[in-house]
This record gives C-alpha cells, sequence and structure tokens, in this order.
C-alpha cells in the first residue's frame, strides 16, 4: 500500500514540473480593408506546413485575431472573406515562446476565388513585447569555445550582449561583485 502510495506521489510530482514548461508561441496581427478600415469577423486559418495541423479564428471587432498556443515551426496563414480576394501568407517561421506579431494585413477587393499570395519573407523582427531573447542550438553550444562552459559567456554570444566583468563559473558564484551585462540596446536587460 505504501509503494503504491508513493507511486501516485511522484506521478504528482513529476506532473507538476512538467506543467510549467511552456514552448508554445501565438501568433497574431490585424487585418484590414483596402480603406485602412479593421474588419470584423474574417476568417483566419493558420497551417502548419510540416504536420499539415490547422487552427481557425475569426477577427474580433478592432480587427485583430490571436492564435494561442502554437507550436514552433513553418506556417501559412489564408484570410478569407466574402466579395474580398483571398490573403495567404506563405512559409512564415514561428520560434519557441515567441509571440509573433505579423502586423496590419490589408485585404484587396474581389472575389473569393481570386487570391494574393505573399511569399516574400522579411527578417522578423519582435514587435509585439519588448523581451530580448536569442536561440541557440544544441549543435552550436557543443561546437563554441567558451571557457569554462559557463552560462554568462554563452549569453554574450547572443547579439547584442555584452559581459562588463570578465570571469568564469567559479567567479560567478562567489559573493563578490556579480556580473553585469550590458546590451547596445536601450531596452534595460532583465536577470530572471
Amino acid at each position: 500500500m505504501r509503494l503504491i502510495l508513493r507511486c501516485i506521489i511522484v506521478l504528482m510530482a513529476v506532473c507538476l514540473l512538467t506543467w510549467g514548461q511552456n514552448v508554445s508561441s501565438s501568433v497574431k496581427g490585424t487585418v484590414t480593408d483596402p480603406s485602412g478600415a479593421v474588419v470584423a469577423g474574417v476568417s483566419c486559418t493558420l497551417t502548419n506546413n510540416g504536420t499539415g495541423q490547422k487552427a481557425t479564428a475569426a477577427t474580433q471587432s478592432d480587427g485583430g485575431f490571436t492564435f494561442a498556443s502554437v507550436l514552433s515551426g513553418n506556417y501559412k496563414l489564408t484570410i478569407t472573406t466574402k466579395g474580398i480576394k483571398t490573403l495567404t501568407l506563405e512559409k512564415f517561421e514561428v520560434t519557441a515562446a515567441e509571440v509573433r506579431a505579423l502586423g496590419t494585413l490589408a485585404l484587396s477587393v474581389g472575389e473569393t476565388r481570386d487570391s494574393v499570395t505573399v511569399t516574400d519573407e522579411a527578417t522578423p523582427l519582435q514587435l509585439a513585447s519588448a523581451e530580448r531573447s536569442g536561440l541557440v542550438n544544441g549543435t552550436q553550444l557543443n561546437e563554441i569555445a567558451v571557457k569554462g562552459r559557463d552560462l554568462m559567456s554563452f549569453m554574450s554570444t547572443i547579439p547584442g550582449v555584452v559581459d562588463l566583468v570578465y570571469g568564469g563559473a567559479a567567479r560567478a558564484l562567489t559573493p563578490t561583485p556579480p556580473r553585469t551585462l550590458a546590451s547596445t540596446d536601450p531596452t534595460p536587460l532583465k536577470r530572471t
């Protein structure tokens, strides 16, 4: 009986630990008509190009749409409504824990059988929030030459982050002056 109780407690603890992990992102934007006025009730379909999984949302009264809990991957967005050409955004990338703002998407007047497909891809800019982040994959971590394999040294490989105090992991663990990070961006860095 005690063994079963212990197994249940361990299982609950593991569930609680994994519940806090969030790798999903969100995609949002605003839909306008040719005159620039926001359009409510437009059908927006987000398709994962890798899996074919689709999610549908309608624009709100402010013309905005949001897809929450989107996994990282390559996506396509299709916007359709009556009396307006179908607008398709092909191949845009969503990374983990990102708020991907697509900006204002202007529709064109025409039949629904007509379509406008946007295939050019601009460099994604994080406009939805003021947070600073960068992605370093496992291959980069293994191939990078960092003395002591210190977390702060890895952070300094992200563009815009500069380590103002040189030192290894041993120095970072001592109670002497904490490491200071500076950024070339006016947005302040937050230590977590």
